[in-house]
């Protein structure tokens, strides 16, 4: 087996440990209005800069979505069945940003409603 040369191991490790402070997290819980979850099959998509991630809501509509750029502005759209909500904004920080919302459900497209 090989041994990376000590010069090459301390780049590595700068590197990864870059990566790890300029990587952050956006979680939080959606509920449907008067409910304790979100409506059925509800996904959220998360956009920031160049990075898209798309997650289910759990059944209390807990999500979490990890490896989004540090301190970057957001957009996020939740889909249920045919009907969409429009854009939301958010900014990521440095490390974990917590995002709760109430979800209004009308005919034609859903309203996220940040709390």
């Amino acid at each position: 087996m090989r041994r990376l040369p000590a010069a090459a191991t301390g780049a590595l490790l700068a590197l990864l440990l870059v990566s790890d402070a300029t990587a952050a997290e956006l979680r939080g819980r959606m509920w449907q209005d008067g409910q304790s979850g979100p409506p059925s099959g509800a996904t959220l998509t998360v956009v920031c800069g160049g990075t898209t991630k798309s997650v289910s809501l759990g059944a209390n509509g807990s999500y979490s979505v990890r490896d989004l750029p540090a301190n970057a502005s957001c957009k996020l759209t939740l889909k249920a069945g045919a009907k969409a909500s429009p854009a939301v904004p958010a900014r990521t920080n440095a490390t974990v940003f917590n995002f709760d919302a109430e979800i209004k459900i009308l005919p034609d497209r859903l309203i996220v409603l940040p709390k």
